[in-house]
């Protein structure tokens, strides 16, 4: 494989892990922020949820390994 050829390769993985990291944070603020708005009508329903959106760390993750 050519250097000019790798270079590029390499861009386009930083740029795609930029993207998917920038995508799942977007979306990870408004997604508990409904969340604790129902934990705030009670349930535990609602806390399960909240516990697991604040430790959700397996989606990072998979990006940081692929």
């Amino acid at each position: 494989m050519k250097t000019p050829m790798r270079l590029g390769l390499s861009v386009a993985i930083v740029l795609l892990w930029v993207a998917l990291n920038g995508a799942f944070r977007a979306a990870q603020g408004p997604i508990q922020g409904g969340i604790a708005v129902e934990q705030l009508n009670g349930g535990d329903a609602a806390y399960t949820a909240a516990r697991v959106a604040a430790t959700t760390s397996a989606i990072p993750t998979g990006i940081n390994i692929l």
